[in-house]
């Protein structure tokens, strides 16, 4: 009984609800007409209200419907009565407040003027409806999520990305070079260590010392000749690296974990000044490889500029190798414990989706030792091996005075007053400075800061202490930290508006590390540019380096601030999109696989990462991240990174193909990005089926002759090159090259991309002398025209060596993969794609002169590659392990051999509806 009458409650809340809020909405435009500038607060609630009155109207209709269960109707009932309340306190604030028609013109302005004294009421309003929504969507989403659970998974995830995101207005398709054909092609970075020196243990054989390193020091801030003695806690940190190697700092955002181990790191430098020192950002995994990247660099290390190295573990083997000596590393903001011990990589074709488990990254070493700072301490003990981590509370009352007297001017301190002050303040080191640089920014007393801290109404403050409350903080810590950026902020926007803008930007892109690309606004001038940062250092809201090049960093708790702020003005979602806008524009999109744009593209990418979780509605929006998405998966092809190619292009297409016409150029973008890559993860027929789609498509829209049409038909031969379908690949790749040469020109780049695509369709059909004239021709004009260390020379090297060997020219052949493996290991690092093309070349060579040791080791080496670049179960790795058992059989060796048969029956080639392809099991590589 009680249900039942709880769910006739909800039916009537819900008529109540729409009957209310359609009547405050009408108030709501009608208040926007008379008053020309009315508070934020009430615009706030006129864009939600249509949003939650569209809301309830569904859910009744699911009610009705009988989707929604009964207990779920009665827990919703107290959501609804609560929106009734709220909606009716607007009603009473707005009927005191809108001036009526027979209103002096005196009496409407002062009516207006009542109604903005009443915004902290509003706003106060506005947060519970804002959660109340929240909580209806959450309901909403889970009913979905239930009824079509049992549904296919594709239905599935389209309405997740329906949710989640967004796109570009006035785009136009862009004609690129087919020449992207990615993992068709190799890169080259500009430095090289060659093999020589690579001193790690490979293939059971000694190689020589490492070379010595000159002590890096990688701690990107100065140190703080102010810094605030703990005592204890660095007599602690040291006690502590007696017994351990990891040592975990905890405690809340603000306290001065990072500043500890700033100074820390100093001190390790002058008691060890041969060591190196470290520090990486743990913010996200994106941010962690990141910091690896650098370290890389900094050291030199061998392939440290070749995207498709490894960098997190090629760094890893190094930091674990105790002949490099001794070396500490910080490892700052380890917040997030998922970030560090996520789901291991799978490999299941249905699920694409790769949360890489970075612990396993993190180095064991007797020569060193590791600091994480994180807020959550369980995350601290388990990254330091289940130590207690070091807990860092905020100051005692003598610090933080202390702290603030050093960066007050001593003429105008008092006791009394700094006590006030730090009291207010909670004691945070983080807001204590702030305060310090506000009041010496205004020429200040502590006093007069005081005071303008406590202006103000009072229901403005409460609202803002809760801002933070869902994000696992103190409430009185975030209160400070809150209020005192709250001063700055609103200092830096009376007097520079620009400031503003570049710090809501930043508070919406990974504020860690912001390129200045993305804040500098197009036309803007070098001085306004820098003064609008200066004005944002003074208040330590960011921090800047003086290379009008060099990266702006903004503190966490800083963002955070901002965008709740953003959040209360009505401004998060515009500053979201604008973030969206800048990105899409500064990808390089189409030109991703170009070696010069990889730089941007690299400081680019955490950026989009970060903007592809916010959540779109507009078809705009939608179609500008679909833009953006497309540009990414590109570049994640670049680098190897399949999976994460395939989720960010399936989710372009998914939007564009809801949102444009099948036919539309944009549309058929990200079905020919999707081709690309299914044809790089094995799954051949897939990326047939895609890349033909693309082909008749383009020839619908662009025409038969376009470059773009053309550059599809080009994927689709290599396709059918792989399936071993060389009738039709023949003719695909006769229409490419025919029609490049009409459009283009026999001496076009793209061109000789056609012809070498026909020297391999005649090596798989046995013409070796066709095969070999017009490989020699396609090799004589890269060697002139590119160079002969160009990555595409070098790839058709490849393919001459293969020609040898087929020839019966063993030696020959031997000796050109030679020549190509040191090209690719100078260009493109130890672990690229064409690199283990190549070894699998080598190592069948080994394999016929009877060298089946060197085989062995060449195997084993394309085999730690492949599994790393695409997995245990993609063909190409399937027929590495087969051609090993093969020489493992050859050698004797049956113990591993059946050991290696059970190992490729466990991976099943039935998950991958496949067999090996052709150019795969020829050694060819595209392009």
């Amino acid at each position: 009984m009680a249900e039942a009458l709880a769910i006739i409650g909800l039916a009537s809340a819900i008529v109540q609800f729409i009957d209310f809020g359609t009547r405050v909405l009408r108030q709501l435009h009608r208040l926007n007409d008379e008053v020309s500038s009315g508070p934020q607060a009430y615009q706030d609630i006129r864009t939600r209200l249509p949003l939650m009155l569209d809301l309830v109207k569904k859910i009744r209709l699911q009610i009705e419907a009988g989707e929604v269960d009964k207990n779920s109707q009665a827990v919703m009932l107290p959501v609804l009565r609560s929106c009734i309340a709220q909606v009716q306190q607007l009603e009473e604030i707005f009927v005191k407040a809108l001036p009526r028609m027979a209103d002096s013109s005196w009496s409407r302005g002062k009516k207006a003027f009542l109604g903005v004294l009443k915004e902290s009421e509003v706003e106060k309003i506005d947060l519970v409806l804002k959660t109340n929504f929240d909580l209806l969507v959450h309901s909403g989403m889970y009913h979905s999520m239930s009824r079509i659970e049992n549904k296919d998974s594709t239905s599935l995830q389209q309405q997740m990305i329906n949710v989640v995101i967004s796109s570009p207005q006035g785009y136009a398709p862009q004609s690129y070079s087919s020449q992207q054909n990615y993992g068709t092609q190799s890169y080259a970075p500009e430095s090289y260590a060659p093999p020589e020196q690579d001193y790690k243990l490979r293939s059971g054989s000694l190689s020589s010392q490492p070379p010595s390193y000159a002590p890096v020091f990688m701690v990107p801030f100065q140190r703080d000749p102010k810094f605030l003695e703990r005592q204890s806690i660095m007599e602690n940190i040291k006690s502590k690296f007696k017994t351990a190697r990891r040592v975990a700092l905890a405690g809340l955002g603000g306290v001065g974990k990072s500043q500890i181990a700033i100074e820390h790191c100093y001190r390790f430098r002058e008691q060890h000044p041969n060591a190196h020192v470290f520090w990486i950002y743990a913010g996200s995994a994106v941010r962690f490889e990141q910091g690896y990247q650098e370290i890389a660099r900094r050291l030199a290390l061998p392939g440290w500029d070749n995207p498709k190295v490894d960098i997190l573990e090629l760094v890893h083997e190094w930091l674990s190798d105790e002949r490099n000596g001794e070396w500490l590393m910080t490892v700052d903001n380890a917040d997030d414990a998922a970030v560090f011990f996520g789901n291991k990589i799978s490999s299941n074709s249905q699920d694409r989706k790769i949360s890489k488990s970075l612990v396993r990254y993190l180095p064991q070493s007797s020569t060193g030792y590791i600091i994480f700072t994180t807020r959550d301490k369980r995350a601290g003990e388990r990254l330091a091996g289940r130590e207690k981590p070091i807990e860092i509370l905020p100051m005692n009352a003598v610090d933080s005075l202390n702290l603030l007297r050093g960066r007050i001017p001593e003429d105008e301190w008092s006791d009394d007053e700094a006590m006030k002050l730090v009291e207010e303040l909670a004691y945070l080191p983080l807001a204590i400075t702030q305060a310090a640089a506000f009041i010496s920014e205004n020429c200040l007393t502590v006093s007069e800061y005081l005071e303008l801290l406590a202006t103000g109404e009072e229901d403005l403050k409460d609202l803002l202490s809760e801002d933070l409350e869902d994000l696992r903080r103190d409430l009185d810590t975030e209160n400070s930290v809150i209020r005192t950026w709250k001063l700055s902020f609103d200092q830096i926007s009376r007097e520079k508006a620009r400031a503003a803008q570049i710090l809501s930007l930043m508070a919406v892109l990974d504020h860690h590390r912001a390129p200045r690309m993305l804040l500098r606004q197009e036309g803007e001038t070098e001085v306004g540019f820098r003064t609008a940062l200066g004005a944002l250092q003074a208040f330590s809201l960011i921090s800047a380096e003086k290379d009008k090049d060099a990266a702006v960093r903004m503190h966490r708790l800083v963002a955070l601030s901002t965008k709740k702020w953003l959040e209360l003005t009505g401004m998060l979602r515009h500053w979201q999109t604008e973030a969206l806008r800048v990105l899409s524009v500064k990808f390089p999109g189409r030109d991703s696989y170009l070696y010069e744009n990889w730089p941007v593209l690299e400081a680019l990418t955490p950026h989009a990462q970060l903007v592809f979780s916010y959540t779109f509605s507009t078809a705009a929006d939608l179609l500008e991240c679909a833009k953006l998405l497309d540009f990414a998966a590109l570049y994640d092809l670049t680098n190897g990174k399949y999976s994460e190619a395939y989720e960010k292009c399936l989710k372009s297409l998914d939007i564009r193909e809801n949102l444009l016409p099948a036919d539309h150029p944009l549309t058929l973008d990200s079905a020919q990005t999707l081709g690309e890559t299914l044809l790089h993860l094995g799954e051949l027929a897939s990326a047939r089926s895609m890349l033909q789609k693309a082909v008749t498509g383009r020839e619908k829209s662009l025409g038969e002759l376009h470059p773009d049409t053309l550059e599809s038909v080009s994927d689709l031969t290599i396709t059918l090159l792989e399936l071993n379908e060389l009738a039709a690949a023949e003719e695909t790749a006769l229409r490419a090259l025919r029609g490049r040469e009409q459009i283009l020109g026999e001496d076009h780049p793209d061109t000789f991309v056609s012809l070498n695509i026909l020297s391999m369709l005649r090596q798989c059909q046995g013409d070796l002398e066709s095969a070999k004239e017009t490989t020699e021709k396609v090799l004589e004009w890269r060697q002139s025209s590119l160079g002969p260390e160009n990555p595409h020379t070098i790839m058709t090297l490849n393919n001459l060596a293969v020609l040898q060997y087929r020839r019966g020219e063993h030696e020959l052949a031997k000796n050109t993969l030679m020549t190509v493996l040191a090209g690719e290991e100078k260009l493109l690092g130890a672990d690229g794609y064409d690199i283990q093309v190549s070894l699998s070349n080598l190592a069948l060579i080994y394999c016929d002169l009877g060298e089946l040791d060197e085989a062995e080791a060449v195997y084993r080496r394309v085999l730690r590659v492949q599994e790393k670049l695409f997995g245990p179960k993609h063909p190409a790795t399937l027929q590495t392990v087969k051609k090993l058992a093969d020489v493992l059989v050859q050698k004797g060796e049956l113990d591993e051999t059946e050991r290696m048969k059970q190992w490729d029956h466990g991976k099943e080639r039935s998950q991958q509806g496949e067999g090996f392809g052709a150019l795969t099991m020829a050694g060819l590589l595209f392009d």
